[in-house]
């Protein structure tokens, strides 16, 4: 299913395949069913690396499902929750009114009642310690809980690797998830599918996603199937989102 699955629900895949390089490491944090693994499996090929997150154990056996009936071998699949801290807690999958809702599962209980679940915890610091070369890119998409995730990546911030951040509902969150950001010198892009642009996030954009970049990785662009805007350059201070 997921390799005849088209960009039109994840547009930031153009932008993050035109990143991504043969042999390059990556994170996939919030892997789900694989969506994202899949395509940066094929991005960095067999001499490059995936780890890939997910901490709900029934979404966890259907990624690892995907990834080795799709002889993935570069990726490796870890049933875990992302965190400020290693450890365990509960997360809430929340239940919508078709049931549920396994995209929105998440360790900040924000979405209601639903069933609870006991999850191992880490931090993307510690588990990228455990890859044979440094990350390039983290994706990490983790229903909210992004603001407090961060807190266990200043490793990987300091080491400057591109993000794609799912932006949180609260917009306190978003705003200090930006700030952090911008203090370490990214700039804030997001890739408008309509006009085929990748554009510094602007105060009234409304992307649900972010990445953030720094001067070295807009390099890597330079045969982009799509054109590049920014009202000002990486390293210098963005507008807050």
């Amino acid at each position: 299913m997921v390799p005849r699955l088209s960009d039109a629900d994840e547009p930031d895949l153009t932008a993050v395949r035109a990143f991504l390089r043969r042999g390059d490491t990556v994170i996939d944090a919030g892997a789900n069913f694989g969506r994202y693994t899949v395509a940066m499996a094929a991005s960095v090929a067999h001499t490059g690396r995936v780890l890939a997150i997910e901490p709900i154990p029934v979404t966890f056996r259907v990624l690892d499902n995907v990834v080795r009936h799709g002889g993935l071998k570069q990726v490796t699949c870890v049933n875990m929750a992302v965190s400020d801290h290693a450890g365990s807690s509960e997360m809430t999958i929340p239940e919508m009114r078709d049931g549920l809702n396994f995209y929105r599962a998440s360790l900040d209980q924000t979405h209601g009642a639903g069933q609870s679940v006991s999850v191992e915890m880490d931090t993307l610091d510690l588990l990228s310690k455990g890859l044979a070369q440094p990350p390039v890119f983290v994706k990490m998409d983790l229903e909210g809980h992004e603001r407090t995730a961060l807190k266990g990546a200043s490793g990987l911030l300091d080491a400057g690797v591109a993000w794609l951040l799912e932006l949180p509902d609260n917009h306190d969150d978003s705003a200090a998830i930006d700030d952090l950001m911008r203090s370490h010198g990214y700039a804030g892009l997001w890739y408008d599918a309509a006009s085929e642009t990748l554009r510094s996030a602007r105060q009234g954009d409304t992307p649900i996603n972010l990445f953030y970049f720094k001067e070295k990785h807009l390099e890597r662009f330079h045969d982009a199937p799509f054109r590049i805007e920014l009202s000002e350059p990486p390293d210098a201070e963005d507008v807050s989102v």
